[in-house]
């Protein structure tokens, strides 16, 4: 199963966005995503989007390509 913006609704007011390769880091506000990309755009597609005018974004060394998480999503052990 996917998990879309539409899902966070009632859960988070913003969604913090983080990369693995880079400092790149952000928290943006869930209705503004919502409104920018619907509430069924899935958390994947979210993250393409949003590292694409990253330069990592393409990188054929896919150990240098950006890699966005969502650090309130990932689930410690």
């Amino acid at each position: 199963m996917v998990v879309t913006l539409g899902d966070l609704v009632g859960h988070l007011e913003r969604l913090e966005i983080r990369c693995r390769r880079c400092e790149r880091r952000e928290r943006i506000r869930l209705v503004r995503l919502i409104e920018e990309h619907g509430a069924e755009m899935a958390l994947p597609e979210l993250g393409r989007r949003l590292a694409a005018d990253c330069p990592r974004a393409t990188a054929t060394d896919l150990s240098l390509r950006c890699c966005v998480y969502y650090p309130a999503l990932v689930s410690q052990p």
